[in-house]
């Protein structure tokens, strides 16, 4: 067990972190989600993105995502965002399938074997001949939203190791702390902070600071699109939000303040504290 906080996040790293190339696992997914699919529909382009892409999905709790991106004429067209939602899941009905409800986007298709994948369908939209978006279906308010999901998924590639590290280290203290925010969100607060490359007790501390300024307004969509990446947060729970991590960045100071000061066994239990059990005890 560790008695330093370098090592004692090295081991947090690691206890959290899926091991394999996440980007492959994605990617053999999304094939197999064409070659089951492939005769009942028309597809004219499908790829993975989400966590596993961008390297910080968390061990234990990932699932792969896969863009569907259909012919608009055969298969959304005359079409209300819920039934075309539905339209996918029918044509897995003698699989294990749910619609995937917390964003309404996507049909979750149940795998024997690690990971299960939550299927987004898509259809393109062309401006004067040229590519311009997907348009993706939100059955919780039976609209449609407008999406350029390789440009965040770009963005991602350009984030530092740290970084990734980083952020896998939040979204496990978002997933112990209810997951208030999304993947997406968090992935996004984290592409404006700094690089980095060392002293994890810091930027802990330092990127729930940043999380705070960012909690405060809308943050507009990556893809330069309308919308925001946050207006899944309703009034109240944006509040709520904001209220844990001015809660975790206190206790992120009081755990970097006792490293800092030469007592990393007070630092690694609160740090301990901060993120849950899969942060190394000390000793």
């Amino acid at each position: 067990m560790p008695y330093t906080i370098a090592v004692s996040f090295d081991k947090f790293i690691e206890r959290i972190s899926i091991t394999g190339n996440q980007a492959d696992i994605a990617e053999s997914r999304c094939k197999s989600i064409v070659n089951l699919l492939g005769k009942e529909f028309n597809i004219l382009e499908a790829f993975p993105l989400g966590s596993l892409v961008s390297g910080t999905s968390l061990s234990g709790f990932a699932d792969a995502d896969v863009m569907l991106v259909l012919h608009y004429g055969a298969h959304a067209e005359n079409k209300s965002p819920t039934e075309f939602l539905q339209s996918v899941r029918d044509k897995l009905s003698e699989y294990n399938t749910r619609m995937a409800k917390k964003n309404g986007q996507a049909v979750t298709l149940y795998f024997k074997t690690w990971p299960n994948v939550d299927i987004v369908p898509a259809y393109r939209v062309s401006d004067d001949g040229s590519f311009y978006c997907y348009k993706i279906p939100n059955a919780n308010n039976n609209s449609w939203i407008e999406t350029r999901p390789k440009i965040h998924i770009n963005n991602m590639k350009k984030a530092s190791a740290q970084k990734i590290h980083l952020i896998k280290m939040i979204k496990e203290w978002n997933r112990k702390h209810s997951s208030y925010l999304s993947s997406f969100h968090i992935e996004v607060m984290a592409l404006s902070y700094e690089n980095f490359y060392s002293d994890y007790a810091w930027h802990v501390f330092k990127f729930f600071e940043h999380m705070h300024t960012k909690i405060q307004s809308y943050i507009p969509s990556p893809s330069g699109l309308d919308g925001y990446v946050d207006d899944y947060l309703s009034d109240s729970d944006r509040l709520e939000a904001s209220n844990r991590i001015e809660a975790a960045l206190g206790k992120s100071r009081d755990a970097w303040s006792a490293h800092y000061n030469n007592n990393d066994k007070e630092s690694i239990e609160k740090f301990g504290k901060l993120f849950g059990d899969r942060f190394p005890s000390y000793g």
